[in-house]
């Protein structure tokens, strides 16, 4: 994978950067990639699960996500 996600950047907004092609995460391509958004989100809301997060958490963060 080379995608570095943040459902929440430091404008409030989603950000997605192609790692191979920006190591330094200066180009935000989120709406370039809404499929890669979705599988990363869903990754780790899975991870946040298999690893007994609070709920409260996850809902968090899937509020912020959608």
């Amino acid at each position: 994978a080379h995608w570095g996600y943040t459902p929440c950047g430091p404008d409030g907004e989603k950000q997605l950067f192609d790692l191979a092609n920006d190591p330094w995460a200066e180009q935000n391509v989120v709406a370039d990639h809404p499929k890669a958004v979705a599988e990363v989100e869903g990754l780790m809301l899975q991870q946040l699960a298999e690893v007994g997060a609070e709920k409260r958490v996850v809902e968090f963060l899937r509020r912020m996500m959608t």
